[in-house]
Parts: C-alpha cells; sequence; structure tokens
C-alpha cells in the first residue's frame, strides 16, 4: 500500500524469503538444522519460499523447477539492479534473474540444478533427483537419498552398492566446490 500511494509499485522489486525452513515435527524433530545432534540437513529445514514480486518484469504466480540457494540471491539482485558484483568477491552463487523473468539462459551456461549447504560438521550437495549428506568431512554418520523415490527422506542409500556410483559423483561435486568456496 505504501508503495502504492508513493507511485513507486510499478518499478519495485518486493522479495519474501527467509534464512532457514522449520522441521515442525517432521522426522520428530522441531527447529532447523540444529534440531538434532548430529545436525541435520532435511529438506524440510532447508528448503524456504522465495517470492519475487515485480510487476512487468516478473509473470504473476509464475514457478520455477529450477534448484536455486539463497547464495543465488546476492547476484540475482546485483543483475536486477544492474550492478557488477564486487570484483573480489568469490561468490558461488549465479543470477537466476533470467529464469525468474521467463528468460532463456544462454545454451553455453544452462542452469546446473545442483545446490550445496553446510551446517557446523555436517555438508550437503543436492541435485534434482539425489541428495548426499556428509558429516564430518565424510566420517559419517552420512547419508544418500533418491528424492523421486523418497521424498521424505526415510531410507538412506549411502551404503547401497547400487547408489555408489551417484555417491561418488556427487562427493566430488561436494569436494571442489568445497576447495573453491569453502
Amino acid at each position: 500500500a505504501v508503495l502504492d500511494r508513493r507511485s513507486l509499485r510499478d518499478n519495485t522489486l518486493v522479495v519474501f524469503t527467509a534464512c532457514r525452513g522449520v522441521l515442525a515435527g517432521r522426522h520428530g524433530l522441531w527447529h532447523g538444522g540444529d534440531g538434532s545432534e548430529p545436525p541435520n540437513l532435511y529438506t524440510e529445514a532447508l528448503e524456504t519460499p522465495m517470492i519475487w514480486n515485480w510487476p512487468g518484469t516478473v509473470p504473476v504466480e509464475g514457478a520455477r523447477t529450477e534448484l536455486v540457494s539463497a547464495y543465488d540471491l546476492f547476484p540475482s539482485l546485483c543483475a536486477a539492479l544492474e550492478v557488477t558484483p564486487p570484483p573480489n568477491a568469490n561468490l558461488c552463487g549465479r543470477s537466476f534473474l533470467l529464469p525468474v523473468t521467463n528468460q532463456p539462459l544462454p545454451r553455453k551456461a544452462p542452469w546446473r540444478n545442483l545446490v550445496f549447504a553446510s551446517y557446523k560438521t555436517v555438508e550437503m550437495v543436492r541435485d534434482s533427483r539425489f541428495k548426499l549428506v556428509l558429516r564430518n568431512n565424510g566420517a559419517g554418520p552420512n547419508e544418500l537419498y533418491d528424492l523421486r523415490a523418497d521424498a521424505a527422506e526415510r531410507f538412506n542409500q549411502y551404503d547401497n552398492a547400487e547408489f555408489i556410483t551417484v555417491r561418488k559423483a556427487l562427493e566430488q561435486q561436494l569436494r571442489e566446490w568445497r576447495a573453491k568456496y569453502a
């Protein structure tokens, strides 16, 4: 209402998000990643809303399937403001302004659909199907979930030989991310 009264609504981007999700009793836990010991990175503790409202730029009630992370927000806001991020910043995020405004990404730079997280001694990498959680630099206890078959993360496949290739590929992605950004 204030933006409308001041005639600023049509050229103002409003972003609604949160710092983390809440388990709210799921998995028998409350709070977020700190709701258990060792800490957890359950999907409910990680997923947050990300609502963009920008009349004439962001489609009304649009939804995207790309995996994005909070670390993608800063580069996205820089792109929206048409400012360059600090040149020496080691940013692991990427602007998702093009997808959120329904514009195509360059063919040579498709969206990676890979997100990372870390909390205390726990690290996570997730793609559009699988999620790997490593604790204590891989010493464990570790977890691997096939989110298509097990969205509730009930069946840990970390030691399942059928998933060894997936596990090793995600472990490599996590090592590379850690080496570059941690």
